[in-house]
């Protein structure tokens, strides 16, 4: 990936931390007056794969995307206090503070509010795992059949194996992460791939404030192995070829709101980076300090301030696919934030049979909406613990098959909107005729989620015929159908990728008879073929055999 200078600095600054206080309170400013950011120079803030991504979905740029006031910054600095985070989604800023200095600062005429969100700041020590998140691991399964030697199961249920014929493998998709900790992602040889070819593109600690993410907690790798590892005939993730961005989010000491505001650090680093997907195989409801849990009440997708931060990643333009969590046998038994989110993939478990795992949670939200969304194999899921292959349960691990799936068949139909994706997989899945609370839509599958797009597609462009398509012939022909005139048409033709291949000029004389258009020189492979008459233009996908 290629960064221009003034982004690259402005993600080197974007935290900073010295650990001296020993709570952690999010202050939230009235406005950004002072910054010293603008709409005018958004590739300070951006990358330019971010800003491709806005200006070829039409997301505009506005005021919520400017980094917060850097005069204010400057003056809750003075006060000696450790500023942790900003947050430009919600104007607001995380810091270490005592008591006596925080009510100092809330009488700044910037402040809006003040809010607890931490009542100690323990770091978790590399290699001591003490707690997980609600949506965390239960591990030492049975390892018996068809799943011990590989992980072909869970992605056959999802038709991974047909994805990856057709090409899409996740080239170009770019997923992020956020977990616990990836412990020996850096070392174990089934991702070596990912090491050749520099596709680990960005990480970030959040917890520690740092870029090693290879510590902490393994079930941030666990999880990542079900998308990412790759060993032929031992396991293949489902999209391997992306590109990915790993964050620690979660804090395995301590369970305090301050971890949503890690996840929304986290969420906004993804969108200046230009990511598509985010997996998040976490999930919050109470905490270790009760007056900041959260009720069923709450989970109505607008209350947890991470399922907010999840409604905005989503009108950014990401995809975030979420875990339900793992209480449908517990008393709370409901559905957790940020999965409540209405524009979120809230993700449930299942067994190869395609019943409900018994552990995953049940919708649906608070305000009546189908939860979860989609369902995959949570039970005996084949994951990668360091050097040898294993089984773990969870949504956690529903999560990132479903994650995978999506990124690949966005990287099929690339000018679909992340909204467009996710309905394509909810309406073509096994439950989709009557979805319900206990495993949403269903299991979804690539060929119908594909056969439905590109019939769809097709409808779409019948007024513009290009036959045969596919085609192994030489020439293909574009019949007329209103939109040929006499004159020149230009036809643009780029790889699937976008990358351009060519570009020609043909002739019409006549509208009584087909435009022969020569394509002899192009390679096997699925093209985007773009037809410019005038002011008019049609983009067909071309399939050359």
């Amino acid at each position: 990936m290629v960064w221009n200078r003034a982004f690259f600095i402005f993600l080197m600054f974007v935290s900073i931390q010295t650990f001296a206080q020993s709570k952690i309170f999010n202050i939230s400013l009235k406005d950004k007056e002072g910054s010293t950011y603008s709409l005018d120079k958004p590739e300070e803030f951006f990358s330019q794969r971010a800003l491709d991504r806005k200006i070829k979905y039409n997301i505009p740029i506005t005021e919520q995307d400017l980094p917060v006031s850097s005069a204010y910054l400057a003056t809750i600095n003075s006060y000696n206090v450790d500023v942790l985070h900003t947050s430009k989604w919600f104007n607001s800023v995380l810091v270490k503070s005592d008591d006596a200095t925080i009510d100092q600062i809330k009488a700044e005429p910037f402040v809006k509010s003040v809010e607890l969100v931490a009542n100690d700041d323990n770091i978790p020590i590399s290699g001591r795992v003490t707690r997980h998140s609600r949506a965390a691991t239960k591990k030492a399964v049975v390892e018996t059949g068809f799943l011990v030697e590989t992980n072909a199961l869970q992605n056959k249920m999802l038709q991974v194996n047909e994805m990856h014929d057709m090409g899409f493998r996740g080239e170009d998709m770019l997923v992020a992460i956020f977990d616990s900790g990836f412990e020996e992602v850096d070392k174990s040889s089934y991702y070596d791939h990912l090491r050749a070819n520099d596709q680990i593109v960005f990480t970030r600690d959040f917890i520690g404030n740092s870029g090693n993410v290879y510590q902490y907690d393994s079930h941030g790798a666990n999880a990542f192995s079900v998308m990412a590892a790759y060993k032929p005939d031992n396991f293949i993730g489902v999209v391997y070829d992306a590109d990915f961005v790993l964050c620690v989010t979660e804090n395995i000491t301590s369970e305090y709101r301050v971890e949503e505001y890690y996840w929304t650090a986290a969420a906004e680093l993804a969108d200046s980076l230009g990511v598509d997907v985010i997996n998040s195989s976490l999930a919050y409801t109470t905490f270790d300090d009760s007056s900041m849990d959260y009720t069923y009440q709450d989970m109505d997708g607008k209350t947890a301030i991470v399922s907010q931060a999840a409604r905005i990643a989503a009108s950014k333009g990401m995809i975030v696919v979420c875990s339900v969590g793992n209480d449908g046998n517990k008393p709370w038994k409901y559905l957790n934030a940020p999965s409540d989110a209405d524009s979120v993939l809230a993700i449930g478990a299942m067994g190869g049979d395609l019943l409900r795992s018994a552990f995953s949670s049940f919708g649906p939200s608070a305000d009546g909406r189908i939860k979860p969304d989609l369902c995959a194999l949570g039970s005996s899921v084949r994951v990668v613990k360091g050097e040898s292959v294993g089984s773990s349960n969870g949504t956690s691990f529903a999560t990132p098959l479903i994650a995978g799936l999506t990124a690949g068949f966005w990287q099929a139909f690339p000018d679909m909107s992340n909204y467009d994706v996710m309905e394509y997989l909810k309406l073509t899945a096994s439950n989709s005729t009557s979805p319900d609370t206990v495993i949403g839509y269903g299991l979804p599958n690539f060929i119908d989620a594909y056969n439905k797009a590109a019939d769809i597609e097709e409808k779409v462009e019948e007024t513009f015929i290009v036959y045969p398509n596919p085609t192994d012939k030489t020439k293909i022909f574009v019949a007329s159908q209103g939109f040929l005139e006499i004159g020149k048409v230009k036809v643009n033709f780029a790889d699937f990728k976008g990358v351009p291949v060519k570009s020609i000029s043909v002739d019409v004389y006549s509208l009584s008879s087909d435009l022969e258009i020569d394509v002899s020189d192009l390679t096997k492979g699925y093209y985007l073929a773009e037809f410019i008459v005038g002011d008019k233009r049609k983009l067909v996908k071309l399939i050359i055999l």
